[in-house]
């Protein structure tokens, strides 16, 4: 009988443990998992959402290499008008008045300064960009 003591008081212990495992732990264990599966919805619902929502506002990822490209032609034009009426001024000797060269030097001044301060997209066509410096 002793030796069965042992053996009966480690089957009692595992029967006790597999009761409260049986009757207190697995039914919390339910319950929690549908709070988690709940809030794991919820949060790829709100990934969705987020997702959809930046899609509608964004920019497309590659610039569009013809705009940059009629962007600095336009600007390069505006430039070569500018400077050609600058010095249009000043033909077959003629002397502007003071109001007149300042307004068309500012003119000059500020569109090759709009020329020189263009910022090329990121990712743009290695051609293009060579093109627009």
């Amino acid at each position: 009988m002793m030796r069965n003591r042992a053996g009966l008081l480690a089957l009692a212990v595992l029967v006790v443990a597999i009761l409260l495992m049986v009757f207190f732990v697995m039914p919390r264990i339910g319950g929690d998992a549908a709070k988690v599966g709940d809030a794991i919805n919820q949060a790829g619902s709100e990934v969705k959402k987020t997702v959809t929502e930046s899609a509608k506002t964004s920019r497309p990822s590659a610039p569009d290499d013809a705009e940059t490209t009629q962007k600095v032609g336009r600007l390069a034009s505006e430039a070569g008008q500018s400077i050609s009426e600058l010095k249009a001024l000043f033909a077959d000797g003629n002397d502007p008045t003071q109001e007149v060269f300042e307004a068309a030097k500012s003119k000059a001044t500020t569109s090759l300064q709009t020329l020189a301060d263009l910022a090329i997209p990121e990712g743009t066509n290695p051609v293009t960009a060579a093109a627009a410096t």
